[in-house]
């Protein structure tokens, strides 16, 4: 009998729990620092070990092509998150990924046939949120995590602008995001239009009847034209229920309708 072996541990080195971490869960609380100017820096640095053995259900054939081989690496990931806080309600974040440090093949004095093996740098985040006087009106702009409330729907990060209304720990939000295409967009400035563009446009919200008990509904539109002259469009209503049962168990419960027309698209 073909037995799988796996086994994945993640070490987290540095790691600190931060409001704006999920940036688009609850992306409406200013940070609560000082009222002069803050600036702040903090990340997780994650060391991953990863085995498994070749004794599965995989067809593909071992790089020696020896039955049995096992698999596995050790790897290095960092991300950095730099937070500065002109004022109370004005804050400008930026999130960073650093991966793709793997112990076996990352040479830090790599030759040109090497380049291959170096660190990948991602830019995740860069976004500025204001929050108005009156503590209640507010918008976040610039490329930010967003997703909708069962996370079936969108779950990325991208440009967005979002406008809230808050009050305690219940919100309103109105997103206009914009899904990056690498396929039909031009490579510089000059080539780009807005004629082949996937935009989803949100209404989204939480609400809170007391600390045990959160509902967040949503409804979501995306007008994709990233294929010529076939436009899909997709309507998503949704519906996310969590409760906190005690401090340690939680649940959720997730309804969710989606439809949508694809413009000049045989019936399949």
């Amino acid at each position: 009998m073909r037995q799988r072996i796996v086994f994945l541990i993640c070490v987290v080195i540095l790691g600190v729990t931060y409001p704006l971490l999920a940036g688009g869960q609850e992306p409406y609380r200013e940070i609560q620092g000082a009222k002069k100017s803050t600036l702040d820096f903090h990340g997780w640095l994650k060391t991953y070990f990863i085995y498994k053995n070749d004794q599965d259900f995989d067809s593909k054939t071992p790089i020696f092509n020896e039955y049995g081989q096992s698999l596995g690496f050790f790897a290095v990931a960092f991300d950095p998150r730099i937070t500065w806080q002109p004022h109370p309600q004005i804050t400008v974040s930026y999130l960073a990924d650093i991966t793709g440090s793997l112990w076996s093949s990352t040479n830090v004095d790599p030759r040109l046939d090497q380049l291959q093996n170096q660190p990948v740098y991602l830019q995740k985040e860069f976004w500025t949120q204001v929050i108005l006087p009156s503590n209640t009106y507010g918008f976040r702009v610039g490329f930010q995590y967003f997703e909708d409330p069962t996370r079936l729907f969108v779950k990325k990060y991208l440009g967005a602008l979002r406008t809230f209304y808050r009050r305690d720990s219940s919100w309103l939000a109105f997103t206009v995001a914009q899904i990056p295409d690498t396929t039909y967009e031009g490579i510089d400035f000059s080539e780009n239009n807005f004629e082949n563009d996937n935009f989803v446009f949100a209404l989204d919200g939480r609400l809170t009847t007391d600390t045990r008990l959160a509902f967040r509904p949503g409804l979501f539109f995306q007008w994709d034209r990233t294929v010529v002259d076939k436009t899909k469009f997709l309507v998503n209503p949704c519906l996310n229920l969590h409760g906190q049962l005690s401090e340690d168990l939680t649940f959720d419960i997730d309804l969710v309708l989606q439809t949508g027309q694809k413009i000049e698209v045989a019936i399949a």
